[in-house]
């Protein structure tokens, strides 16, 4: 009755799912819906989560800025996961800070 699924949450429910998704042997697209920052987290995933086998939705290209350096291409369809340490990318300082927002007024 189901062909796959559709995965998306933090860091523990996403690898949670993954793994239940694996021992059912059931294929996944992520959608961790983001700038480059998440995106970068999403490809880390898809790496590493063995039936996370459909395109992820992640909406990077949808942002005025990815946030990050160097910014996430995609070619034929596919990214490449980044390989330097941590999430692979640098933040854009100045890009994060043009975007930061104020501090939210107290709610009533």
């Amino acid at each position: 009755m189901c062909d796959g699924f559709v995965i998306g949450g933090g860091a523990a429910a996403v690898m949670r799912q993954g793994t239940i998704s694996a021992a059912a042997d059931k294929p996944f697209f992520l959608q961790l819906v983001g700038t480059g920052i998440t995106s970068a987290f999403a490809l880390h995933f898809g790496a590493a989560l063995s039936h996370a086998r459909w395109p992820a939705v992640n909406c990077h290209q949808l942002y005025t800025h990815q946030l990050i350096t160097p910014p996430i291409t995609v070619q034929n369809g596919t990214a490449a996961v980044p390989e330097r340490p941590g999430l692979g990318v640098d933040l854009d300082e100045g890009a994060v800070a043009r975007f930061r927002l104020g501090a939210m007024p107290p709610e009533p």
